[in-house]
């Protein structure tokens, strides 16, 4: 298997896997042992027979990966054959989404919040969806573990994380109230649809 070139290559497992060798192994020789078994999925013990030569030449090949993806934020994108839209205002989330999206990351650390990427992204993007009558494009949020994203591309998956934890700074000044109003707002929603219903079957209100 030939060494990745780019974040484009390396999924969000990749990544995870990664970050907990940088965590843990602080010799940098065992740690680009270790790296190089995981990108080209080797046993370590494979990887230890390699010369130093060579073990020290692809590592030089992995340089870039000491810069992180700075990609713009993707509005969409296509995964696994589906297209997924990025929820980026709190006014767009259904009332679960914002629970799920809020509740991911309730009482874990900060350094231990890149490992809730997955479940991270997965709360804050709707997939597209297809039906006869208008509209006939819409978007709609299935549930944060509906979808496995452990395969997309970490170019695509980190800066929706920066992204997502510069909102979760700026969302727990403000908590409180912002969940008592969108309650309020979900609530006053339920109340009009019941209200349409029961009028369609001739109750009054």
């Amino acid at each position: 298997m030939a060494l990745p070139k780019s974040w484009k290559e390396i999924s969000i497992k990749k990544f995870l896997e990664i970050h907990t060798i940088n965590e843990k192994i602080k010799d940098e020789f065992e740690r680009e042992i270790h790296i190089l078994a995981c990108l080209d999925n080797l046993p370590y013990s494979d990887v230890e027979k390699f010369s130093v030569k060579k073990i020290k030449a692809q590592s030089a090949s992995l340089k870039w990966m000491g810069v992180l993806p700075k990609e713009k934020v993707p509005l969409s994108f296509r995964f696994n054959k589906n297209i997924f839209s990025t929820t980026i205002l709190f006014e767009d989330m259904s009332a679960g989404q914002f629970i799920d999206f809020v509740s991911i990351c309730d009482g874990i650390k900060q350094e231990e919040l890149i490992y809730q990427i997955i479940h991270l992204i997965g709360s804050m993007v709707k997939r597209r969806k297809y039906k006869m009558t208008p509209p006939f494009i819409y978007s709609e949020y299935e549930g944060y573990d509906k979808y496995d994203f452990e395969n997309l591309p970490i170019s695509i998956a980190y800066p929706l994380y920066v992204f997502f934890c510069k909102v979760l700074t700026n969302l727990s000044l403000s908590m409180p109230s912002y969940l008592k109003q969108i309650t309020k707002n979900q609530m006053k929603k339920v109340r009009e649809e019941i209200k349409k219903d029961l009028v369609s079957i001739g109750v009054g209100i």
